[in-house]
């Protein structure tokens, strides 16, 4: 999927860099990265479904939502 993004980022002109990430706490090691590289945004999908479920965030990207102090961009 990274690969994929950077193609896109690169074909529109956008400067982009992915990376993954690892942790036993995803926040934590997303808010933490995001923080040492200086990110000016993170960007999160919130893996919601449809009805009750499309209301709520994921689990995850809630806790980052709490966490950061950088924005963060949620896609639905």
């Amino acid at each position: 999927h990274l690969a994929a993004v950077t193609k896109a980022a690169t074909k529109a002109g956008v400067a982009c860099e992915c990376v993954a990430v690892t942790g036993d706490f995803p926040a934590e090691a997303i808010v933490a990265e995001a923080k040492r590289r200086k990110c000016d945004l993170i960007f999160m999908a919130s893996h919601s479904r449809s009805g009750l479920p499309a209301l709520l965030l994921g689990s995850e990207t809630r806790k980052v939502l709490q966490e950061s102090k950088i924005p963060v961009l949620v896609d639905r």
